[in-house]
């Protein structure tokens, strides 16, 4: 990923704040520290210190701006499903109750969700969130009819860190199924573009017993030469309602198209 223009930014923002402290001749602090214009800085709107919920429910609580794009989203609890949307909403579906013993859970009956932008920093949002096993609270989108959520959802090339070992860890999505009955089939295109569906990403579990299991979709390439967009087909088939996602698969290394092998 070219990091090159947020770099230039920030230089040419710590030169201007340099000269405007020395026409005033004031100063003081670390004279070599960067200066972060605060359009740079992720953050989330409104600024919460945490969040509850109800099992079974969902909610957008935040906004997330800032920083450096693409943004990676994840839970320290199976119990919660983060995803971002296009605009920047916090979409947190809560499948069941936390729970209390599992590992990263900053409380008891509580867990995190963190959202981590793509700089030279990795600067990295933390969220609270504890959810209960009672009913009530906001519960499923007000549609009676076989969603998947959320419709659109972006993959970017590249690793988002790595194993133990040293491997790569490959950029990874969720999506979740509301007012089904199921069991669910998952279906993909046999190509785009002329590419194989399967040569682009992979799905987890292609057949879906229960609505209340996400649906994992995994960037299988490891260099793209140009957008991809991916529709995904869900088909419950207890009733045979369908309904679709799109996964959009961004090229931000530009640099690497003219690789063998790049798609």
């Amino acid at each position: 990923m070219n990091s090159s223009f947020g770099f230039k930014l920030l230089g040419a923002a710590g030169l201007a704040a340099t000269l405007f402290l020395a026409a005033c001749g004031g100063g003081g602090g670390d004279p070599g520290a960067p200066v972060v214009p605060p359009t740079l800085k992720l953050m989330m709107t409104p600024n919460i210190g945490g969040l509850t919920m109800q099992a079974g429910s969902f909610a957008e609580p935040v906004k997330i701006s800032g920083g450096q794009k693409p943004y990676y989203v994840g839970s320290t609890s199976a119990a919660i499903i983060p995803t971002l949307l296009d605009d920047g909403t916090l979409h947190v579906q809560a499948l069941s109750a936390t729970d209390p013993t599992e590992s990263g859970d900053t409380s008891s009956g509580g867990a995190s969700i963190w959202i981590q932008d793509s700089s030279y920093s990795q600067t990295t949002l933390s969220i609270p969130v504890s959810v209960g096993s009672s009913s009530g609270g906001t519960t499923a989108p007000p549609s009676s009819s076989f969603t998947v959520i959320p419709p659109t959802q972006l993959l970017s090339e590249g690793s988002v860190g790595t194993t133990a070992s040293g491997a790569p860890i490959a950029p990874s999505i969720s999506f979740l199924l509301i007012n089904g009955t199921g069991p669910f089939y998952v279906n993909l295109p046999t190509s785009v573009g002329g590419i194989p569906a399967s040569g682009l990403i992979s799905v987890s579990p292609m057949a879906i017993t229960s609505a209340s299991t996400p649906l994992q979709v995994t960037l299988v390439a490891t260099c793209i030469a140009s957008n991809k967009t991916v529709p995904l087909t869900v088909t419950d088939t207890a009733t045979g309602n369908v309904a679709t996602a799109t996964v959009q698969i961004q090229n931000t290394d530009p640099s690497n198209d003219g690789t063998a092998g790049c798609l």
